[in-house]
């Protein structure tokens, strides 16, 4: 036999159910919390002992993991310099380069590859101290001296044979710092 509920019913048996459960929560809590233990309590020696170490190590951890995230940032922003800079320089010293070829001195690109030289060699000698591997801070000390020493070759109108000394060295210098950079 179907028997049918209105809505006031169905409210009246959700409040009843809601009102047993509250009742057999509160027994339950009632009954958990009456019975005692008897003796004293001790402290777990090697357990606190084991546990402040874990806590030592993940906080190590977690140190090291932070060190290292900003070493890798450190190492990417020095890299990202010597691009961002670098690359400026090589255009603006070939440009120099191909107006001494097309027949004479161009004073307006030589003074625009010195001065690209000088500003990416000074950038990238000042992101350098940021990095920790020895490798990559040798290969952008070595690829800023070299882009210095270009940049006087050139501004010093030094003869063929010692600018393309200082372009080999300059070239040399760049592909080390390429691959640190890697």
């Amino acid at each position: 036999q179907l028997m049918m509920t209105s809505a006031a019913s169905v409210s009246r048996l959700r409040a009843a159910a809601l009102a047993f459960g509250g009742v057999a929560v509160s027994a339950m809590v009632l009954v958990g919390c009456s019975k005692s233990v008897e003796g004293s309590s001790t402290v777990d020696e090697p357990g606190a002992a084991a546990f402040r170490t874990s806590v030592s190590l993940s906080a190590a951890a977690s140190a090291s993991s932070s060190s290292s995230s900003a070493s890798v940032a450190a190492t990417q922003a020095a890299c990202q310099v010597f691009v961002d800079t670098g690359k400026p320089a090589m255009q603006a010293v070939n440009a120099y380069v191909d107006a001494e070829n097309a027949g004479g001195t161009d004073a307006a690109k030589l003074q625009a590859a010195v001065d690209a030289l000088h500003h990416a060699a000074d950038a990238v000698t000042k992101a350098a101290p940021t990095v920790q591997s020895p490798a990559l801070k040798t290969a952008l000390g070595g690829w800023a001296a070299a882009a210095q020493s270009l940049a006087t070759a050139i501004s010093t109108n030094a003869s063929t044979s010692d600018f393309n000394a200082a372009v080999d060295s300059f070239n040399e210098a760049k592909s080390a710092t390429e691959t640190a950079c890697e």
